[in-house]
C-alpha cells in the first residue's frame, strides 16, 4: 500500500502559496469579492500598500479604464471582464410579446401583448418598424420577424413601383 509522504504535500502546497504570494505581490489591486447591491454586480477590491484599502466598484468602470485595469492580476482582468459583460448578457428585458401574427393585401398586422397591463394591441409591420421605443421592448426573436416582414412588404412595394413606372 502506497502512502504518501506528507512533507512533499506540504511543500508542494508551500511552493503554490508562495507562487500565489508572488504574483499577487506585483499588482496594486487585487479583486477579493463579488456581491450585488440593488441587482448591479460589485467588486471589493483591496488597494495594496502600507494601508490596504477596500474600494467597493462596479465591473465596467474598471473594464472601460485601461489604466485602472493594468493594475490587476490577469486572472482578475479575466473575472473583472467576464462579470462586466453579465449586466449586457443579461440585459434582455421584454416586455411585449407577439401572440400571433396575420397577412391582409400583403400587410402583416400583429396581435401584441404588453405583458405588465395585458394590453392588447394590432399594429402592422411597417408602424412597429418605424418606431424604435417599440422595437427595443420586443424579444430578439420577435424584433427580427417583425424587421424582416416590414423589409419584405416595403420590398414588394418597390417591385411594384418599379413594374409601373
Amino acid at each position: 500500500m502506497f502512502i504518501p509522504r506528507i512533507d512533499l504535500y506540504l511543500a508542494k502546497i508551500k511552493g503554490i502559496f508562495k507562487k500565489y504570494k508572488l504574483e499577487k505581490g506585483r499588482y496594486k489591486y487585487s479583486l477579493i469579492d463579488v456581491t450585488t447591491e440593488n441587482s448591479e454586480i460589485v467588486l471589493h477590491v483591496i488597494l495594496m500598500g502600507i494601508k490596504k484599502q477596500v474600494l467597493k466598484l462596479n465591473p465596467q468602470e474598471i473594464v472601460y479604464d485601461d489604466e485602472l485595469l493594468s493594475e490587476f492580476s490577469p486572472c482578475d482582468v479575466r473575472a473583472i471582464t467576464y462579470l462586466a459583460f453579465q449586466k449586457y448578457m443579461n440585459q434582455e428585458q421584454s416586455f411585449l410579446i407577439i401572440e400571433y401574427q396575420y397577412i391582409n393585401e400583403g400587410v402583416t398586422t400583429f396581435r401584441i401583448k404588453n405583458i405588465h397591463t395585458n394590453e392588447l394591441l394590432n399594429i402592422n409591420a411597417q408602424k412597429i418598424y418605424q418606431d424604435y421605443d417599440f422595437l427595443i421592448n420586443l424579444s430578439r426573436k420577435d424584433m427580427i420577424m417583425v424587421i424582416s416582414s416590414a423589409v419584405q412588404e416595403q420590398t414588394i412595394l418597390d417591385i411594384k413601383s418599379m413594374e409601373m413606372s
